[in-house]
C-alpha cells in the first residue's frame, strides 16, 4: 500500500481510510521518496484550507526507515519514535510492508 508523490492529499486520505491505516509510504517511479501520516495531514489541514488539493510531495516527510526481515522486535522498536511513526520491511518478492508499534505488540502478545 502506498500513494504516489503527485497524488492529492484528498486521494491519499481516501487510500488511508479505505485501507484503515494511519501512515503510508510515498512512491515515485518505484522508489520510496517520502512518508505521509495522519498527524502531518491534520497539521496541514488546520493551517491551510486548501490542503486537500495539495500534492503529497508538497507536505510529505522523509521516508520511513527500513529494517531487515530478520531484525527482532527490540531492534525494530528502536527505530520507531516521534519522528518515525513506522518502519518498512521488504519481503522476498520485493514488496514493502509497514510495521508499527501496534504490529510489534501484536507479534509479542
Amino acid at each position: 500500500i502506498y500513494v504516489g508523490h503527485e497524488e492529492t492529499i484528498q486521494n491519499a486520505i481516501n487510500v488511508m481510510q479505505e485501507k484503515d491505516i494511519s501512515q503510508v509510504p510515498v512512491m515515485k517511479n518505484n522508489d520510496i521518496v517520502g512518508s505521509l501520516t495522519e498527524h502531518l495531514i491534520l497539521k496541514n489541514m488546520l493551517n491551510n484550507k486548501a490542503a486537500l488539493n495539495l500534492k503529497v510531495n508538497e507536505i510529505m516527510n522523509r521516508p520511513f526507515p527500513e529494517v531487515e526481515m530478520q531484525d527482532g522486535c527490540q531492534e525494530i522498536s528502536g527505530k520507531i519514535n516521534k519522528e518515525n511513526a513506522a518502519v518498512l520491511v521488504q519481503d522476498l518478492k520485493g514488496e514493502y510492508h509497514i510495521i508499527t508499534e501496534y504490529d510489534l505488540i501484536q507479534a509479542m502478545a
